[in-house]
């Protein structure tokens, strides 16, 4: 656990990958995807605020701080996390979304550690996979949530347009590290995980720092 760290879990929005059902309650071999979210987070982080849009009582049930994201019509992840932003009392923040049930412990250190190693020059950072940005797993400095108010005064709600815009931190995900895919219907079928190799100490991730989206080349970053 590292106590420098707060977790924004996200379960809020539409569920449209779930038929309409509310993600985080979704059950997941035997429990809801919230249960197996704060676990990871209370693993990896000191406090766990959770964002919802709706079923808030049942959300209190898993975590002392759950935030209502009160915007009409669900208006996206990067308004859950603005209304989040104020309860973090931590220096730096993880930021995971509710429904990544394959998370693991490893690479959400790996990440924190990465910021903490970069703190003196990035704001920000998240993985690669498969040439995009995995936006459902950040790790940001906590003073760099207060730029999501000037994005969405220009009626910008895209995360990764939000991160891009900081000085970001850019790790590519090696083969046997792959982010899992998140949950996709209602019946909690997950896309096929590629095969995993198991020697996780000798893997090393490419890396780019990209100051206000100029990036340029820094040293490779090792386990």
């Amino acid at each position: 656990m590292n106590n420098d760290f707060s977790t924004i879990i996200l379960a809020g929005g539409k569920g449209q990958r779930m038929g309409g059902q509310d993600k985080g309650l979704v059950l997941y071999r035997g429990h809801p995807l919230i249960h197996r979210s704060v676990r990871l987070a209370s693993q990896c982080t000191g406090a766990v605020i959770i964002s919802a849009n709706r079923n808030i009582m049942q959300y209190e049930a898993f975590a002392d701080v759950v935030v209502e994201d009160n915007t009409p019509n669900y208006g996206g992840p990067l308004l859950g996390i603005q209304a989040c932003a104020s309860r973090v009392l931590t220096d730096y923040a993880l930021i995971i979304a509710c429904d990544l049930p394959g998370l693991t412990t490893d690479l959400v250190q790996f990440l924190q550690r990465a910021l903490l190693d970069q703190a003196h020059q990035v704001d920000a950072v998240v993985y690669r996979q498969d040439g995009f940005l995995q936006c459902g797993l950040i790790a940001v400095k906590t003073l760099a949530l207060a730029s999501i108010d000037s994005e969405l005064e220009q009626d910008q709600r895209s995360v990764r347009k939000w991160l891009e815009s900081l000085s970001l931190l850019v790790l590519a995900t090696p083969s046997q590290t792959l982010i899992p895919q998140t949950i996709l219907c209602p019946r909690h079928s997950l896309k096929r995980d590629r095969q995993r190799q198991q020697d996780e100490k000798t893997a090393h991730c490419a890396a780019w720092f990209r100051p206000n989206a100029n990036r340029k080349n820094i040293d490779a970053i090792r386990r």
